[in-house]
């Protein structure tokens, strides 16, 4: 099942194709479907808070977590502060990726003293979007269990 922070994720990556095809000055039916596709999360997000905020989703299912599978490392501490601070924090993680996705597919370009550097920052980005989206459960249980009489 989905949680909050999954479809907001979703949501984030979808914004981040559309900026990306709008610059390469794609076709308009990627556009047109990128937008479909945003739209759909969007409704799915808010059927999601609805069904929430009237006890239709068990408290246990709000907070599923990613469960990522990545090498033990110390991690930092979970991102932490409202609802809105994370969802935006989330979509500023995932424009990072992005960009370091894109030196990634340039790979072969980078200099061997540099490689390492992108790979350990992917990796990274990559443990603090799981990160945040736990947190973002997190913080939409608490926020749910906080609105209950």
């Amino acid at each position: 099942m989905e949680t909050l922070g999954t479809l907001v994720d979703n949501l984030s990556i979808v914004h981040l194709k559309l900026a990306h095809v709008a610059d390469l000055d794609e076709n308009k039916e990627r556009l047109f479907n990128l937008g479909a596709q945003a739209g759909r999360l969007t409704s799915e997000i808010n059927a999601f808070i609805l069904a929430a905020s009237n006890g239709l989703i068990q408290e246990e299912a709000l907070l599923t977590p990613a469960c990522k599978v990545y090498p033990k490392r110390e991690e930092p501490p979970a991102p932490e502060g409202s609802l809105a601070h994370l969802i935006d924090y989330l979509a500023e993680i995932n424009a990072a990726l992005w960009a370091t996705q894109e030196e990634v597919a340039r790979i072969r370009e980078i200099p061997p003293e540099k490689k390492d550097e992108v790979v350990e920052r992917c990796f990274d980005l990559n443990m603090e979007r799981s990160r945040t989206v736990d947190a973002i459960n997190r913080a939409f249980a608490k926020v749910v269990s906080e609105a209950k009489p």
